[in-house]
């Protein structure tokens, strides 16, 4: 069925449920119920909005932390970057009996979930982590060079219906520019803004 019939798969569905349908199988499983369920979802407008933008699903993975030294955090955000973590984040709260701690939250794709799950647990001080899927909904990004008058240099465009509507300087590009032309970051921040904002006008 699913072979024939689906073109995209997707957690849940927004819209107007219009039938629903069920069927056993003969096979008992000891784990869970041999039923399957099909629906008829009919798409609303503010559904079709969306369509202007690019969307996926995530998996977002958190963990409360008060026993863990600061220097092992760290080495972990770059550990956790390197094995595809798309963002991570570190905020400050207070736990049970007053201790200062911090939650740690993880943003990744679904194919990089149990390696980072494992990273999580085998290099931090917690005991579990919470997780669930979130949607997102994103820019259409491109990769584009601009010129200024210290030279060319790489930074990210956001597109919204082929529309330009953000230009962002890339920290490493604009580092290692300022690097060879020998001039401050901040600098060669402003200058690529700049260069950005006349594309934008």
């Amino acid at each position: 069925i699913l072979k024939a019939l689906c073109d995209e798969f997707s957690e849940g569905c927004d819209g107007i449920l219009l039938k629903s349908g069920y069927g056993a199988g003969t096979l008992n499983f000891p784990t869970h119920a041999n039923v399957l369920k099909v629906s008829l979802i009919e798409s609303t407008d503010s559904d079709k909005k969306d369509a202007r933008y690019e969307s996926d699903l995530v998996q977002v993975i958190q963990c409360n932390i008060d026993d863990m030294p600061g220097e092992i955090l760290s080495s972990l955000i770059p550990q956790l970057l390197d094995q595809g973590a798309l963002d991570v984040t570190c905020t400050p709260c207070m736990m049970k009996k007053n201790r200062q701690a911090f939650t740690l939250e993880v943003i990744c794709n679904e194919s990089k979930f149990e390696k980072i799950c494992d990273l999580l647990m085998e290099e931090t001080t917690t005991y579990g982590l919470r997780y669930q899927k979130w949607q997102r909904l994103k820019l259409e990004r491109r990769i584009i060079t601009l010129e200024t008058e210290f030279g060319s240099i790489i930074a990210k465009a956001g597109y919204r219906d082929g529309k330009l509507l953000k230009v962002s300087p890339e920290y490493e590009e604009c580092q290692k520019l300022a690097l060879r032309v020998q001039k401050p970051l901040l600098q060669i921040y402003n200058t690529v803004c700049s260069a950005g904002s006349a594309l934008l006008r």
